[in-house]
């Protein structure tokens, strides 16, 4: 048997922990309230923490950009920007980003309220199918990185036979092509937090930092305070495996935010995503068994 040896970094193991971002959810949005009858899955789902390793964070896209976060300079932009680019959908386009919660149709009741007129009522009864989405509009500039991480297969004991498919599993996924050519490697996580919280404590900005979490739309129900929404999408975009850095601060921060965290030659590389695949490596450590062979 073999076990995994990974490089330890500085992010919260479980991916899980999340300090709060000051806000708090108004219940109503505009003009629309929605009234929900049911249990907290959404909530409890994203609660629970996640069981896995990072072993490396890396950011893919075009070349210059890259070389650029080589150099320090880390770019951000607001949460929202996300989801109000105009034009052709981006790769990185997401209506429903500051997700705050999903409503199974059963489970809800959307009531519309027109001036001066009779209230619109949308139920189950009255034709309302799928789910109702709920996102919040999030000023907040985030940092956005791809995760390598062990996912299921963490603390799992496997032999030989099962190796590639750990590999593959842990390569960078051939849809993420879509944001560039090249891809920024971090080679020491620990340093890499480290000067971005320090950087940011030069301009009085917190950072808090967590992995993604995934949601089925149509597998959970209920909604998610404030300062978990930056931290869960909807599982059409599981194969980024983000990890974001979330910034904040008494002031309004500016969008996009530059943080200059100064060179990072000495902890990080940039290459060719395809020559990164094709070079691709895994580093084991041997160990006996609990028999001691």
């Amino acid at each position: 048997m073999t076990a995994l040896s990974h490089p330890r970094i500085g992010l919260d193991r479980t991916g899980h922990h999340v300090s709060p971002l000051q806000d708090e959810l108004c219940a109503r949005r505009r003009d629309i309230l929605v009234r929900m009858d049911g249990c907290d899955d959404l909530l409890a789902y994203v609660r629970t923490p996640v069981r896995t390793r990072i072993l490396c964070l890396t950011k893919i896209g075009r070349e210059e950009h890259m070389n650029a976060l080589r150099a320090g300079h880390i770019y951000c932009r607001s949460l929202s920007y996300y989801k109000t680019i105009e034009g052709p959908p981006l790769p990185f386009q997401d209506a429903h980003e500051g997700l705050r919660g999903i409503y199974q149709a059963a489970k809800v009741e959307v009531r519309l309220q027109p001036k001066g007129r009779p209230p619109v009522v949308l139920n189950a009864e009255t034709g309302l199918t799928g789910q109702v989405i709920v996102s919040a509009d999030i000023a907040n500039p985030v940092f956005c990185v791809h995760a390598i991480h062990t996912g299921e297969w963490t603390d799992r004991r496997f032999g030989e036979e099962e190796l590639d498919a750990f590999s593959s599993y842990l390569q960078v996924p051939e849809s993420m092509n879509k944001f560039g050519t090249h891809v920024w490697v971090i080679t020491n996580g620990d340093e890499f937090v480290k000067r971005l919280r320090d950087a940011a404590a030069r301009q009085n900005v917190r950072v808090f930092g967590s992995l993604v979490k995934y949601v089925d739309p149509s597998r959970v129900h209920g909604g998610i305070p404030r300062e978990m929404a930056p931290f869960v999408k909807r599982d059409a975009f599981k194969d980024e495996r983000e990890y974001r850095f979330v910034f904040s601060s008494t002031r309004q921060l500016p969008d996009p935010f530059v943080l200059d965290v100064g060179q990072l030659a000495d902890i990080s590389v940039v290459a060719n995503i395809e020559e990164l695949r094709r070079d691709w490596r895994i580093g084991f450590a041997d160990v006996e068994d609990e028999s001691g062979s």
